[in-house]
């Protein structure tokens, strides 16, 4: 039992009141009084003896508390106190709780305004569950003994007059007067939305929620009063009721200043008051283990999808003089920000800045269904029995006891070998089950690229984006996790909005590669998630609770059914029957085959005399690319008779195969983009129109292709394409592949590596994925030697990486960028040296916002050597040359030689300017770090100068505030600071983390702030530079 002294804060304080009870099960009563009413120790059943005798008689021990706060009951009260209140009472809580050791139950009894402060500690505790867990789930249940809650179907003025009805009372301890009065009814709007906070924490314990049927005396404004007093109800059922299917409401023959007692005339307690009391009290040790079992503790990778939104929270509160929600630091008070308070005119500075990167996330656009390019087929067959199976593993369960019960782990493996038809089964499934779910959105999972760019445009579908950054995809991931970790929809059925759990289905759809998925395994806690893979280990992947459904081939008489469902051919089944046992059951190859039959116009016999003649099938055994069941007959590739398709759709298809399967945009291979290659076509292909469209045909038409008309846009099946490679000679391969690279090359979007144009990213995005193909297929089939083709790879490789570097994703770009440098440096027979700048470039960019000094220098200084070395031979000053300036005073800068920084700055500022063609922006970035390298030198009125000089050149061509370029910004943030330095500003930054003590990083892409703990301002901030001075 912990002691009587008080704890908390020195304002505020939780006590022990009187032990009624001990026993080996205990509970804590916690008292918490309203605001100018009777005080815990004084109400009836701190002492009185029919509370005694009753408390005594249950089987449990309990030991009341009491909670005494000191907010004002004066003209100073606002709504604030009762909201600043709230963090106390937690802090106070959460001491107790340690103090207790062992979790006891804890059960509330508030009365009046003091309810609305527990309110608010819960809406606090809930927005950092790691936290407060162990608390929460303490709560055996609240009693609101006339609390005010909200007012459905009224406005604001309305709810206000009722409201201030509790800060009127005759006997209260103290008085307000009529100014003060009219404060609180116009900002009642703050009660309200509290009352909408807690009821969206979904609290589910036992709620009894007291309202008085017996009228009290309240003081009446001097100008309307003809008495002094008036006789009214203060808190009735409508203005208390929360509406939870845990709540009952009670009425009671007592005035609102009465309720504390919930006695009879003759001092027993309520009787209906006293059945529910003992109710919840008897079942509180059994709700304590059953909560304390179902605690969810969430890892790294789950908490921190919001901890960027929190912080900027965090940096709004302490700008405004308010301490924060619940991140008070444990030395200071609940009044003591541990955030500095800039002077009032750089505040408004800030908070301009703060405003253009906060993420605001919007109400969702529910039901959402993407499944992108994916569209039903309207001929699947069979797999009843696995649809089933998932109905099992993915539905919500319809027999919990209570709401309050947390649903199962609800993860399902659609596991088997390419080309059984399991992305063609989830497509059904979901298409057929979309009424089921809210929300179903399909991933694809094979490569982290593609996996965190579906779960970006989760964010977009949804219409949660950050206003201020729609198109950035780091923070639209981030909205999306935490939408998936706290699925919501607003209903407004009833006039109001009211937000209301939903359900979602997600769907990682080929996660071959299944250790991807490890980072958002926390998701499984608010949905449903359907995964589907070839690796047997991903079922031990993303959840130790996933249900694995191994999908097997169509049995012989399935197969049969399946292959006459297709052909349209009625009768012959045991003909059909034998295709299929020849094919091996295999879904999709009996697709294909049932299509040559039809568009061949062949009977079930003759194809079954083609596929058995050594002559007409001389590659059958050729090709083995992976093993088949051991019923199956045959490889793939006699399975798929590439050798059927004419040449022109086989030239299709080769090149296709060397690009991304999911989404193959039409438009790469149009004859417009064909005609601006400077590689030669193979013979092949259709370059006009017309037999393009022939080739398409017969590719849709053998299902060796699915066709999306809308997007003009196809699919491709990744077994297709591992065959269609593998019947290639090497020669024809590398003829190919070349081919590939060319017509992704032409359809790039034009940019210069170091520009920033956001306009292109949409496309860029897309064609990305076929840089990551032909990534991959390179180091898989070919070797570096052939100039031309490492030179235009290397290329390619090197626009892909920098777009990567456009829009912050360092972990994507490098190894890109790496393989490019290596092509470029086994070229012999080409002069490199302007693209070996650009690589080298790039990296060093990556190695700066990622704090690696080494390889930062590496790369700049192989840069600069290069473009001294090109402009000592032409004698011609370009970009490249004046960027590497600035790169290289970046280098220095990152090893302190604040000097030297200053220097290379300064004469890539005066490089930009020999340019032709020169304009004022190109050398802002310069100027900026110039600034900045003064400012790091305590230089405050050089630096104050040359940023404020590069913000005045971008405003005379741009305007204020410009969005033409992430340059803006820094040259403000800067500035902003160095108006704080010539201030004499020096703060004490907030935070406990030992790691990235300031970290203030600008990206081309986007900003984000994160602010910490360090021994000195100046100091702090010069780490903060190696992650601002780049590209």
């Amino acid at each position: 039992m912990p002691p009587e002294q008080p704890t908390g804060t020195p304002q505020s304080s939780l006590k022990r009141l009187r032990v009624v009870k001990e026993g080996s099960q205990n509970v804590c009563l916690i008292l918490i009084p309203g605001v100018g009413t009777l005080q815990s120790d004084a109400w009836p059943i701190c002492s009185a003896t029919p509370w005694a005798e009753f408390l005594g008689e249950l089987e449990q021990g309990v030991t009341l508390f009491g909670y005494e706060h000191s907010i004002p009951y004066d003209d100073q009260f606002t709504w604030q106190h009762v909201l600043e209140e709230g963090p106390s009472l937690l802090k106070a809580l959460q001491a107790f709780v340690a103090e207790l050791g062992a979790p006891q139950p804890l059960l509330f009894i508030c009365h009046g305004l003091g309810g609305a402060i527990l309110k608010q500690a819960i809406c606090v505790a809930n927005m950092h569950y790691d936290r407060y867990s162990h608390l929460l789930v303490s709560i055996s249940g609240v009693v609101f003994l006339g609390t005010p809650h909200l007012l459905e179907g009224v406005g604001n003025r309305a709810f206000g007059d009722r409201l201030v009805g509790i800060m009127k009372l005759e006997d209260a301890a103290g008085s307000l007067s009529n100014k003060c009065l009219a404060r609180l009814k116009e900002s009642s709007s703050m009660l309200a939305d509290l009352a909408g906070r807690f009821n969206r924490t979904n609290l589910r314990v036992d709620i009894l929620s007291v309202f008085e049927q017996k009228v009290t005396k309240i003081r009446q404004p001097a100008a309307l009063r003809r008495s002094k007093t008036k006789n009214i109800i203060i808190v009735d059922e409508s203005l208390c009721a929360i509406a939870t299917r845990t709540e009952q409401c009670l009425g009671v023959d007592l005035d609102h200043l009465q309720l504390p007692s919930m006695s009879e005339p003759d001092g027993k307690p309520i009787g209906q008051f006293r059945t529910w009391l003992s109710s919840v009290i008897k079942s509180a040790p059994n709700n304590l283990e059953s909560h304390l079992s179902r605690v969810h503790r969430p890892n790294s990778a789950s908490s921190g999808f919001s901890i960027g939104s929190l912080r900027i929270e965090e940096v709004r509160q302490a700008l405004a003089r308010q301490p924060p929600a619940a991140v008070t630091s444990p030395q200071s008070g609940p009044q003591t920000s541990a955030y500095v308070n800039p002077a009032s005119s750089s505040r408004q500075d800030m908070q301009s800045l703060l405003d253009n990167f906060s993420i605001k996330q919007a109400d969702p656009r529910i039901p959402c269904f993407m499944m992108e390019t994916l569209v039903r087929n309207k001929n699947f067959f069979g797999r009843k029995d696995v649809l089933t199976h998932l109905d099992e593993s993915l539905l919500p369960s319809g027999d919990l006891l209570v709401s309050s019960q947390p649903e199962r782990i609800r993860v399902a493996l659609l596991c088997g070998m390419g080309g059984l038809g399991k992305t063609e089964t989830v497509i059904e499934y979901a298409y057929s089950r979309r009424d089921r779910f809210d929300a179903i959105f399909l991933i694809r999972a094979e490569d982290t690229s593609k996996l965190e760019t579906d779960l970006a445009q989760i964010a977009v579908r949804l219409g949660i984006q950050d206003p201020n950054e729609p198109d950035d995809k780091a923070i639209n991931r981030g909205l999306a996790l935490e939408w998936l970790c706290n699925p919501f929809k607003m209903d407004y059925e009833s006039g109001d909005a009211v937000r209301l759990p939903a359900s979602w289905l997600v769907i990682f759809d080929n996660a071959d590669e299944p250790d991807i998925l490890a980072p958002y395994r926390d998701i499984t806690a608010s949905g449903a998630v359907l995964i589907t893979s070839r690796s047997p280990l991903a079922k031990n992947s993303f959840s130790p609770q996933t249900r694995e459904i191994e999908i097997q081939s169509f049995d012989t008489e399935e197969a049969g059914d399946f292959v006459q469902s297709i052909t349209g051919t009625v009768g012959h089944l045991d003909e059909a029957r034998q295709i299929g046992a020849r094919l091996g059951g295999l879904p999709l190859a009996l697709a294909q085959m049932a299509g040559i039959i039809r568009l061949e116009f062949l009977s079930y016999t003759e194809f079954l005399e083609l596929y058995s003649d050594a002559d007409e099938e001389a590659e059958v055994h050729g090709t083995v690319l992976q093993p088949l069941r051991a019923s199956a007959r045959g490889s793939l590739s006699t399975v798929w008779a590439l050798e059927k398709l004419s040449a022109s759709a086989r030239a299709v298809l080769e090149i296709s195969s060397f690009l991304d399967p999911d989404c193959i945009q039409e438009s790469v291979l149009t004859h417009e983009v064909i005609a601006a290659i400077d590689y030669p076509i193979i013979p092949e292909f259709p370059t006009k129109r017309g037999a393009f469209f022939a080739a398409r045909k017969q590719l849709i038409g053998s299902s060796l292709i699915r066709h999306n008309k809308e997007l003009a846009e196809y699919w491709v099946h990744r077994v297709t394409q591992d065959v269609v490679r593998a019947k290639m000679e090497p020669a024809r391969r590398k003829h190919v592949f070349a081919n590939a690279v060319a017509l992704v090359s032409a359809t790039w979007p034009t940019t210069a590596v170091g520009g920033h144009d956001v306009t292109l990213w949409e496309l860029s995005e897309k064609l990305y994925q076929h840089v990551t193909s032909l990534s991959d297929m390179y180091l898989r089939y070919l070797e570096p030697g052939d100039d031309g083709l490492d030179m235009a790879f290397a290329t390619l490789l090197n626009r892909a990486g920098w777009y990567q570097h456009e829009r912050g994703e360092t972990r994507v770009q490098l190894p890109v960028l790496e393989l490019a440098l290596e092509l470029c440096q086994g070229i012999t027979s080409i002069d490199t040296r302007d693209l070996e700048s650009d690589i080298r470039y790039a990296l060093g960019a990556v190695a700066n916002e990622t704090n690696d000094a080494v390889s930062c220098r590496l790369h700049t200084e192989r840069f600069f050597e290069i473009r001294l070395e090109v402009a000592a031979e032409t004698g011609v000053v370009d970009e490249r040359l004046a960027r590497s300036y600035n790169q290289m005073g970046i280098v220095w800068a990152m090893a302190g030689e604040y000097k030297k920084a200053e220097e290379s700055f300064a004469t890539s500022a005066r490089e930009y300017e020999k340019i032709p063609g020169y304009t004022k922006d190109k050398r802002s970035l310069a100027l900026v770090n110039l600034g900045l390298a003064y400012w790091l030198q305590g230089d405050w009125d050089h630096a104050s100068e040359f940023l404020n000089l590069g913000l005045a050149d971008r405003e005379e061509l741009y305007g204020y505030m410009d969005s033409h370029s992430f340059r803006c910004v820094r040259v403000r943030i800067w500035a902003y600071l160095t108006s704080l330095s010539n201030c004499g500003y020096s703060g004490n930054e907030a935070g406990s983390r030992k790691e990235n003590d300031a970290d203030l990083s600008i990206e081309p892409g986007g900003f984000s702030m994160r602010l910490g703990t360090c021994s000195s301002h100046r100091e702090g901030f010069r780490r903060a530079r190696t992650c601002t001075a780049g590209p």
